[in-house]
């Protein structure tokens, strides 16, 4: 189980989910374990009337929920949220996994598997077909993030320039400025902003994915969360085989 958290936090508004029954709080006595979440990161999670919302908040809550184990979650900016994880303040949802990270956190069964997509003007179109490809190039990526150890390798080799945004829409406006060869984002990022963003039909979907990472519940190590992980995992396994996952993906995907 966690320990004391040692940290004060201004948010307007807390999920907090205690045996079956999600509830809103002002107050900064959380409620049992804390998870945070990016707040701009639709349709996986992001920040809605000050709450936490999107399949990965959905599945932690719906997991704690038959573990009855009480649990509040925090959307903040991604940066922020793993700040917070790496002094040991909070675990965080949505973490991609890397050699780096193995060192520092305790991760769960995954959650869901992200394809990221490379997008670039229909005008500008340049062959893609593996990391090498890209070299040259001004890439638009969400600002914190991790795209797998291949590219954060291929980035500190120099192959191409990342250009970090705060989010998936500021990314697709840069592409369309072209202020960016390309832009990286999961197709159901883009399903959800296409109609907004690009109206025109000016931006297009490479067929061929950059990378398909894993997404997880992580804790710092110096939590010591390593049974809650585990019981976490069994109820992960159990929505899937009882069709509640399903039905989660369900919702907030399609």
């Amino acid at each position: 189980m966690a320990g004391k958290n040692n940290f004060s936090l201004s948010l307007p508004m807390m999920i907090v989910c205690l045996a079956g029954l999600v509830t809103l709080t002002g107050s900064r006595a959380f409620s049992g374990i804390i998870i945070t979440f990016d707040r701009a990161n639709p349709p996986f999670m992001y920040e809605h009337e000050g709450n936490a919302t999107g399949l990965y908040p959905a599945i932690i809550a719906k997991a704690f929920w038959r573990m009855n184990e009480p649990v509040t979650l925090i959307p903040l900016p991604w940066k922020r949220a793993q700040a917070g994880a790496d002094e040991g303040k909070w675990g965080i949802g949505g973490l991609y996994l890397n050699q780096q990270r193995l060192w520092k956190y305790d991760y769960s069964t995954p959650i869901y598997e992200e394809r990221l997509m490379v997008y670039m003007m229909k005008t500008k179109r340049f062959p893609f077909r593996e990391m090498k490809d890209l070299r040259g190039k001004r890439i638009g990526v969400m600002r914190g993030w991790t795209y797998g150890d291949g590219f954060d390798e291929a980035v500190a080799a120099g192959w191409f320039e990342t250009v970090q945004l705060s989010d998936d829409r500021s990314n697709f406006h840069r592409l369309l400025l072209g202020r960016v060869d390309a832009a990286l984002a999961a197709p159901e990022t883009w399903d959800l902003i296409r109609a907004d963003v690009d109206p025109d039909g000016q931006i297009m979907e490479l067929g061929t994915p950059l990378t398909v990472n894993r997404t997880y519940l992580s804790f710092p190590k110096s939590q010591n969360m390593t049974d809650v992980l585990q019981r976490f995992n069994t109820e992960i396994r159990r929505m899937r085989e009882d069709g509640a996952m399903d039905q989660l993906v369900q919702t907030y995907l399609r």
